[in-house]
């Protein structure tokens, strides 16, 4: 718990759905995953103002949460490398190991400003975050060799080997870097484009480890390939990256895609393919990262059991392969 600005600040986690009796503003929060986070705004009568919530598909942790007259900062740590925070742009976290941590921003809307993870190849854990002078600093362990990307200042501790080589986990502190700034990506028509300038601007696909995509340095960059895609924007030697968005680029002729069809889609329990006068021949659902999920070589496919969200499927026929976006509901 935090309080600034006259208000107080409440982090946490929650399985399932959280209730909130008798509170108008925000009645509940329903969680993506085994476990996700939460930030709560309340006055001092501790009537929510305002809630916001993130989490993946997997477990996700608050350890701590601080405010200064800037933001509202929580830090935790996450397991799935493909977490989803945000209450509307989409962000996600490359895990590096076992466990990693993260450390984000809100303003005083709890609309999220910028998020930023760190970790080894093995577990990472987070202790605490405080605020001093409107500086931020940060504390935590690590098994391995940590990655501060965001960190002005660190102070690490390597602890021995325990019995048998095991190893142990080796605390720091860290003051981080409060980059005011908050880069956004929008679709223009399959062109996507950065609301602001920077002193260096990286176009990136999602992938682990992450691509920077090589030559791509423009507040404006066209994908030739379906993907998920952010920028990560530097200015003054404070670097951000931005939301995130999936993008379907289109890889046949249109004589094709005419005769491909998939229905319904959004869809919530099965899709149903139509080929025309083309012959089916097989097809494969795979998430936004190219993971095979599903095979068939029928009419319809059962998606009852997938989470919700967004799909790939490849279907191949007698004169090529085309690729849809399916949304599961």
């Amino acid at each position: 718990m935090a309080v600034a600005n006259g208000y107080v600040y409440l982090g946490g986690a929650f399985n399932e759905r959280m209730n909130f009796l008798d509170n108008t503003n925000v009645p509940y929060l329903q969680s993506k995953g085994g476990r996700d986070g939460f930030i709560l705004k309340m006055d001092d009568n501790l009537t929510i103002l305002a809630a916001n919530k993130f989490g993946g598909s997997a477990t996700d942790q608050v350890y701590n949460i601080a405010a200064t007259s800037n933001g509202i900062f929580l830090t935790g740590s996450y397991r799935n490398s493909s977490n989803i925070y945000g209450s509307t742009d989409i962000h996600y976290l490359s895990n590096q190991g076992d466990e990693d941590v993260y450390v984000s921003k809100y303003n005083e809307t709890l609309e999220l400003q910028w998020i930023q993870s760190l970790g080894g190849g093995y577990r990472d854990v987070a202790t605490g975050i405080a605020t001093w002078n409107d500086k931020l600093f940060f504390s935590g362990s690590g098994v391995q060799k940590v990655i501060f990307p965001f960190a002005k200042n660190i102070m690490e501790v390597n602890a021995e080997l325990g019995a048998g080589g095991s190893r142990k986990l080796s605390p720091f502190v860290a003051q981080l870097q409060d980059c005011n700034f908050t880069p956004r990506i929008t679709d223009d028509d399959g062109t996507l484009i950065v609301n602001i300038d920077a002193d260096t601007l990286e176009w990136i696909k999602y992938q682990r480890p992450l691509n920077i995509i090589a030559g791509e340095d423009s507040t404006a960059y066209k994908p030739t390939t379906t993907g998920v895609y952010a920028v990560r924007a530097t200015k003054d030697g404070c670097s951000v990256m931005s939301n995130w968005i999936e993008l379907y680029v289109a890889g046949i002729s249109d004589k094709i895609a005419a005769q491909v069809s998939v229905y319904p889609n959004p869809a919530q329990n099965e899709i149903r393919i139509s080929t025309g006068s083309l012959h089916l021949e097989q097809f494969s659902l795979t998430d936004l990262l190219g993971a095979e999920l599903l095979r068939g070589d029928g009419q319809s496919l059962d998606i009852s059991t997938l989470p919700s969200g967004s799909y790939v499927l490849k279907v191949t026929t007698s004169e090529g392969i085309i690729t849809k976006k399916i949304m599961r509901m």
